[in-house]
């Protein structure tokens, strides 16, 4: 008799679970915490009429802008940016059961929930949108080396890395370790993105908008600022970032594939015996150099910083679950499934909780928009919280613009900012300790 196969095995099963899986949780994150968090949120939806925000890459705002220009509000836009990530998610699971199979493939999708890629995926930061580059490249990458007649797979291939420099910096990186993983004249291509952007920088120039007097480069003044003292506090945060968030379970899953591929007599089965695998490896040690320059730019750590290097991790991690899967014995098998389902929970809950947190952290703005929100033709005098953020640089009316539909000064005006108030104020909210107080303003 004829076995019935499993629906497991169909060739669209492991994608499609992994996308739905992912955009159920963060459609779930979305409903669950509606509201924008974290400041480079802030500027880039505030700044949500054009391409340039800040100095920031453009490629993630054009989604934004997009958004915009169809007329969809904050809550779209987190969804287009939710999509985005889980396509990430799929598409990464289809790389790793390239690369170790499809017990790997589906190992993958627990461990794709990691926390942070939950938490910051659903806000306005690159991250979904870099890996969606990235992995959607690297699946071509790999289509294009085992058809070599696959032109269209190559020039997708090609386009997509490419574009990686138009939406993080360390795409650039990225866009050198492609042409040196191929090494022939066609792979020339992906260096459009480069091209692309210094053309617009040293030929048309660049006109960035910037929703306050914060400058975001985080690079300027670093040789009075750095202080070994406080890289090393901050490294010391990172790691416990690590410890707290479970990825120090995918370092180890991965060290160990890639010890057994230093030590294993059967290099065909090891880790490294695929380019591709080295390719992956070689971008997560670049991820991580960047890491650490980030870390003294910023003068901290932050939560977010173990986004893409825990994926990565997770990638490497899969494939060699799934390189090592079938010489176990059936019971560590069935033990090490639940394993990573519970794994899987426990990252989706962090993300889940580390959201909330972010959330609550602007809980006072919040208030204070449906307080404006109640008077229509109000113009209101704002004097903020201040010193928020990293380096203390920020306050609370970057939180206003990033969490509603207003701008400073045309929509309310910030008594800590440049500039003068485009008409009389009718209200006033200064921050207090516990809260904004609410008053308004009798014109004599």
């Amino acid at each position: 008799m004829n076995q019935k196969p499993s629906p497991f095995q169909h060739p669209a099963a492991l994608p499609v679970t992994c996308f739905l899986l992912g955009l159920f949780v963060r459609l779930a994150l979305i409903w669950a915490v509606p509201s924008n968090y974290s400041f480079d949120g802030f500027q880039r939806w505030a700044g949500r009429g054009g391409l340039l925000v800040q100095d920031w890459l453009p490629l993630t705002q054009s989604v934004l802008v997009f958004n915009d220009w169809v007329g969809g509000d904050l809550y779209s836009a987190r969804v287009c940016l939710a999509v985005i990530a889980s396509i990430a998610m799929a598409m990464a699971s289809l790389v790793v059961r390239r690369l170790g199979g499809t017990s790997a493939g589906w190992a993958f999708v627990p461990l794709s929930l990691f926390g942070p890629a939950l938490t910051w995926t659903v806000v306005p930061y690159q991250e979904g949108c870099y890996l969606a580059l990235l992995m959607t490249g690297l699946f071509y990458s790999l289509q294009a080396r085992e058809q070599p007649e696959n032109q269209s797979a190559r020039w997708a291939a090609d386009i997509l890395m490419g574009a990686c420099a138009l939406c993080r910096t360390e795409g650039w990186v990225v866009v050198a370790l492609y042409v040196l993983w191929w090494r022939d004249r066609a792979s020339l291509r992906s260096l459009w993105g480069i091209g692309l952007w210094l053309g617009w920088k040293w030929g048309i120039g660049l006109n960035p908008q910037r929703l306050g007097p914060v400058s975001y480069a985080d690079w300027e003044g670093l040789s009075d600022r750095f202080q070994w003292t406080t890289f090393m506090d901050s490294l010391v945060k990172h790691l416990g970032h690590w410890q707290r968030n479970g990825g120090w379970l995918l370092a180890a899953m991965a060290s160990a594939g890639l010890w057994q591929s230093v030590r294993s007599s059967n290099w065909k089965t090891a880790l490294l015996s695929k380019p591709a695998n080295l390719f992956i490896l070689f971008v997560l040690m670049a991820q991580m150099a960047s890491t650490l320059g980030w870390m003294v730019g910023l003068e901290t750590a932050t939560v977010r910083m173990t986004l893409v290097p825990g994926i990565l991790l997770a990638i490497l991690s899969a494939v060699w679950l799934g390189q090592n899967w079938p010489s176990w014995p059936r019971i560590v098998r069935r033990l090490g499934a639940i394993a990573l389902v519970l794994l899987g929970l426990f990252y989706a809950a962090d993300g889940w909780v580390a959201a909330h947190k972010a959330n609550r952290a602007v809980r006072w703005e919040r208030v204070l928009v449906l307080q404006m929100e109640q008077c229509d033709n109000c113009y209101y005098e704002v004097r903020p919280r201040r010193g928020l953020g990293t380096r203390d640089r920020h306050d609370g009316c970057e939180i206003l613009q990033g969490i509603s539909d207003w701008h400073h000064p045309t929509d309310f005006f910030c008594t800590t900012w440049p500039g003068e108030p485009l008409r009389t104020p009718t209200h006033r909210a200064r921050w207090k300790k516990r809260g904004y107080s609410h008053e308004p303003l009798i014109s004599d």
